[in-house]
């Protein structure tokens, strides 16, 4: 039930839903030709279209999740493994004419462990996650992973794959069965969502150290660029994640 209630939670947040509303409040007012409700719709239609497009807004909040949990030095001859969260594959609803693996714009996550992998060849590596979406898929994410991790030359008896998680309060909750280790681990996801995984795995009591990748807020903002598309990707991920850190203090 939380998995379905987070979808519909996620729909409500896109800030295109809000976009979208404003435009029906509109539609609505134009067909009862009440025009107050024509200039609100417009009005929230326009404003948040600037709001999500001015550029230098969305960098900033996404620069302060990916910069609120710093990379710390790790003395991998000290941890027990890695952990890499699901979320850079995008796992197929029908059969793909390609064998290769569909890396999305999460994909540091996975590259990032294989270099790690190859560096540190006496750590095991958790996979940990399954398909995010409300219905099936022809393969889960962790399928792809384990064939992924294989055609990089990994072995497989370093490869532990969790297949049952579908969100990051799954991710910790499923990893907690599979550590008996006292020594930390080395936890890897994008940096805009490392702060609301290390929040819930070290609920879980799980030994985490963080490293962060993936990161896409520049060193400078961009003051005088505009661009809808860059920007809503942006919100998406704020909203996305400060909803989610929000959530997490009470569901377990």
């Amino acid at each position: 039930m939380f998995f379905i209630v987070s979808k519909l939670v996620s729909w409500l947040i896109d800030p295109m839903t809000w976009v979208v509303g404003g435009l029906i409040m509109a539609a609505i007012g134009v067909l009862s030709s009440r025009s107050v409700l024509i200039q609100s719709g417009i009005i929230v239609a326009l404003g948040l279209v600037f709001l999500i497009g001015w550029t230098p807004i969305s960098q900033y909040c996404l620069r302060q999740l990916e910069i609120s949990v710093p990379n710390p030095s790790i003395d991998y001859a000290s941890v027990a493994g890695i952990i890499v969260l699901g979320g850079a594959i995008d796992a197929p609803s029908s059969p793909m004419i390609s064998r290769d693996i569909p890396l999305n714009s999460n994909a540091e996550r996975m590259t990032r462990t294989v270099e790690l992998a190859k560096h540190y060849p006496h750590l095991p590596i958790i996979f940990t996650g399954d398909s995010s979406a409300l219905r099936g898929s022809y393969q889960s994410e962790a399928q792809l992973a384990a064939q992924f991790f294989q055609d990089q030359g990994i072995k497989n008896e370093r490869i532990i794959i969790e297949a049952r998680s579908r969100n990051t309060l799954e991710n910790a909750r499923y990893c907690s069965y599979l550590i008996s280790s006292r020594r930390p681990w080395v936890i890897v996801t994008s940096a805009y969502h490392m702060h609301r995984s290390l929040q819930v795995f070290r609920r879980y009591h799980l030994n985490v150290v963080p490293l962060s990748v993936d990161f896409r807020s520049p060193a400078d903002l961009e003051w005088l660029d505009f661009s809808f598309e860059q920007g809503y990707s942006r919100w998406k991920l704020v909203l996305h994640e400060r909803v989610g850190e929000f959530v997490y203090r009470y569901v377990k």
